[in-house]
């Protein structure tokens, strides 16, 4: 909805979707393999700074904390329930706000540039180190660029390639603290496209 000639604002909101069960992964995940997806709403602003370039800044909240299997923590439910009950031990994972600043660029009427940059704090804490071992998204910045190109006939193609440096986060295993568990991730990602 535009509220001024060079300024866009833009607002969302995707409930918590339900998911079967992983039925393999009754006896690990909480709630019988229950891992259901998380609601998420968005927040945004855009401003036409010149012809030829935009700039937009998004606030985004993710409701990890909703989903048991997730939020559960590591400590104390390890030891006080079987894994895959409803408070068996899970990620530990509490609700994440994730900042977002991305420029789009002109440089003709046919071919367009981008580049982005988003942030947040770290999801993983020392004491849930174990169970992230099955999944060590401990990543906290992502950086991107991109580049489409219209034909004549209005089709496209594009590139883009995204960047997350690496993050370590490390801490004692609850089944031996003499013994320090560290988790490490970088990413990279690289996608062509074609639209018609």
């Amino acid at each position: 909805m535009p509220f001024a000639d060079t300024w866009v604002f833009g607002a969302s909101y995707q409930t918590k979707i339900w998911m079967s069960e992983f039925e393999d992964y009754a006896g690990l995940f909480a709630e019988g393999g229950d891992f259901d997806i998380p609601s998420t709403a968005t927040i945004g602003v855009a401003a036409k700074a010149t012809d030829a370039l935009t700039i937009a800044f998004d606030v985004q909240w993710i409701g990890y904390g909703e989903i048991t299997s997730i939020s559960n923590p590591v400590l104390p439910n390890f030891f006080s329930s079987q894994l895959g009950l409803d408070d068996g031990g899970g990620f530990g994972w509490e609700n994440m706000t994730v900042y977002k600043l991305g420029f789009a660029y002109d440089t003709s009427d046919s071919s367009t540039w981008r580049f982005g940059v988003s942030t947040t704090e770290q999801p993983v804490g020392s004491d849930d180190v174990l169970f992230n071992i099955v999944a060590p998204g401990v990543v906290e910045n992502h950086f991107t660029v991109g580049y489409t190109a219209k034909t004549a006939g209005g089709n496209g193609w594009s590139v883009s390639a995204m960047y997350a440096p690496s993050v370590s986060v490390s801490g004692p295993s609850p089944m031996d603290p003499a013994q320090n568990i560290e988790l490490s991730m970088d990413q990279f990602e690289l996608e062509f496209s074609y639209s018609f």
